[in-house]
């Protein structure tokens, strides 16, 4: 026996005598409770349900409801969005009928090769898709990023992968002229011009932490590649670019040299974000 406490937004609600054990390695449902006869299920949504083998004291509960609190429950879809073009939250009500759909610029986009259970997973900011190397995700339009154009390119990625992983590029090998990537740890462009050029930056990124990377491209045909809110190296010439069309792969069916690991909050603009906004982005998914 002892007393049981019940919080709410932090802050401690009610306590009484609790008796018995929880047995959750028997009984761990959630939604409803284990009785078959008298099933009772819970109508609504539920969030990052943890059970710790300890009591949190009421300072750990209070940071844990501060900590959480905007990052699980309130959507990105709305902030920054001077000049955004496309925006794949990967959040759940951003997901219908199996597609992610894009709330700027329509563009769905169609997982391929995916297993469902593991597809969907936590992401930075609410829900994210875990790639696995082949899963990749097709878009219904392809976009072209110009190297004379003004555009900007944000996602966060979680990863553990040293080799050269795509997460944006186009999925048929003919007009590829660019691609967003990671390479040998590293935030990299790899883009066409005669020859392909790869350019990385120095902050390390497959730490298996998350980390926000940032591509920015001016129409003078520059670029400079941002890691968690700061330019990672010196601006460099982006030569060329070209159309893109497929997240989490490189191109050719079936793809290789897939992104693994898990990808969130993915965003083009269509200008050059300052490296104010590429801060303040970063800001509102710590």
């Amino acid at each position: 026996s002892g007393t049981a406490y019940i919080y709410i937004n932090g802050v401690q609600e009610s306590s009484g005598a609790a008796a018995g054990n929880a047995d959750v390695a028997r009984n761990a449902l959630v939604g409803r409770n284990p009785d078959n006869t008298y099933p009772r299920y819970f109508n609504g949504r539920v969030d990052d349900v943890r059970v710790y083998g300890r009591a949190l004291t009421a300072a750990e509960i209070m940071s844990m409801y501060k900590t959480n609190a905007q990052k699980i429950n309130s959507s990105q879809n709305t902030r920054l969005t001077s000049g955004l073009i496309n925006n794949w939250s990967f959040n759940g009500q951003d997901i219908s009928g199996g597609t992610i759909l894009d709330r700027v610029g329509a563009n769905t986009g169609i997982p391929r090769l995916i297993a469902t259970s593991t597809f969907y997973t936590s992401g930075k900011v609410g829900q994210g898709l875990e790639f696995n190397g082949t899963n990749h995700v097709d878009l219904g339009s392809a976009i072209t990023l110009s190297h004379t154009s003004n555009w900007t390119a944000s996602v966060w990625a979680k990863t553990t992968s040293s080799g050269d992983t795509y997460i944006l590029t186009h999925q048929s090998g003919g007009p590829v002229s660019n691609a967003l990537r990671t390479a040998s740890g590293k935030i990299n462009y790899y883009h066409y011009n005669g020859v392909w050029n790869s350019n990385s930056g120095s902050a390390t990124v497959n730490d298996g932490l998350w980390h926000h990377l940032v591509w920015v491209n001016s129409s003078a045909a520059t670029m400079v590649m941002y890691v968690d809110g700061v330019a990672d190296g010196s601006s460099f010439t982006s030569d060329n670019g070209g159309p893109v069309n497929r997240i989490g792969n490189q191109w050719g069916d079936p793809p290789s040299n897939g992104f693994v690991g898990t990808l969130d909050e993915f965003r083009l603009y269509n200008r050059a974000l300052t490296a104010a906004e590429v801060k303040q982005l970063y800001d509102m998914g710590r």
